[in-house]
């Protein structure tokens, strides 16, 4: 699943499905194994993300279309996953778009379905016009919009300043009635990208607080920067509230090993230092002399609180540069 170019300026979606055993292409599937799709206007279209639900046969495919020269949608196709063909019935012949307000530049980026309740939760961005981030949750029967959820299908956040925004990825907790929603946000008090993860309601996508414990420790998953060299990880920081008297601190483990190991220090190099921010939105510098040229990176985030009072975190960030 990706893009194809047709033409000099012709970017198609392409779709193939292959044997496991030797990668083979199946006869059955479109024309030879592929389909193939694409948008009605300039045609530099990309096929992002795709999730198979196999109680209905179906996939989900998520990316974006050139629908004109300064314009890009959000385009969601269902097909058949034996044939591939497009399921009428499900948007307009199988495609549903979508765009914020002006012509301007949205993608779709990640899927995560929910075959039960009938849902689908997309993640991705906007242009409005700077970039923010952007879920909507639809059903999966025809692909409408849930109105319930933020504002008519669709909510959107953004960080500090304008700058470049983006959700990356969607993971659902259906059994707890929970999204979680990573990606990055500019933010000019560093003049870089950071990491974000934010934590919301399936339901109607509300923020809540994250880690979702009033105090004590959070330990993160492992983050992957992507860069096979090595990263430099150069500020932390966190959004949320923080009543007077309580305080959020960090320490920071990187590796060039995904599985570790893990030494989670503070700004001297020393298990016994935290990174202690000012407060919400506020960077304090990674002390970058224990974490250049690291790929992977985790957190360990410490909430300090005041007799009842408690910080309460809505998004981790992490700045970091190639």
């Amino acid at each position: 699943m990706g893009y194809e170019q047709n033409a000099a300026e012709n970017y198609n979606w392409r779709i193939e499905k292959r044997n496991a055993s030797d990668g083979s292409f199946v006869s059955g599937f479109g024309s030879g194994g592929i389909v193939t799709s694409t948008g009605y206007g300039y045609g530099d279209d990309d096929a992002y993300y795709i999730v198979i639900e196999p109680a209905g046969a179906y996939m989900y495919v998520v990316g974006y279309e050139q629908d004109s020269a300064s314009d890009y949608n959000w385009r969601i196709e269902k097909r058949s996953l034996s044939v591939g063909d497009l399921i009428v019935g499900f948007g307009s012949g199988g495609v549903v778009t979508s765009t914020s307000a002006g012509a301007d530049r949205d993608g779709a980026k990640s899927i995560a379905i929910d075959s039960v309740s009938g849902f689908m939760y997309v993640a991705g961005y906007e242009s409005d016009p700077d970039y923010n981030w952007r879920i909507e949750k639809r059903n999966l029967s025809d692909g409408s919009l849930v109105s319930g959820f933020g504002n008519g299908g669709v909510a959107t956040s953004t960080g500090p300043g304008s700058g470049s925004d983006s959700a990356q990825s969607i993971a659902i907790d259906t059994a707890g009635g929970y999204m979680y929603v990573s990606g990055y946000s500019y933010y000019p008090s560093t003049g870089s990208r950071v990491w974000q993860i934010e934590k919301r309601l399936l339901s109607d996508g509300t923020l809540v607080s994250f880690p979702g414990v009033s105090a004590g420790i959070l330990i993160s998953s492992v983050f992957d920067s992507g860069v096979f060299s090595g990263a430099t990880f150069n500020s932390v920081g966190w959004q949320g509230d923080q009543p007077s008297g309580t305080s959020v601190q960090f320490q920071i483990a990187t590796s060039n090993n995904s599985a570790g190991p893990w030494n989670y220090v503070g700004p001297d190099g020393a298990s016994g230092s935290y990174y202690s921010p000012a407060g919400p939105g506020i960077f304090t510098p990674i002390s970058y002399q224990y974490h250049s040229n690291q790929r992977y990176i985790r957190y360990m985030a410490f909430l300090n609180v005041n007799g009842s009072s408690t910080p309460q975190i809505n998004d981790i960030l992490i700045g970091w540069s190639p």
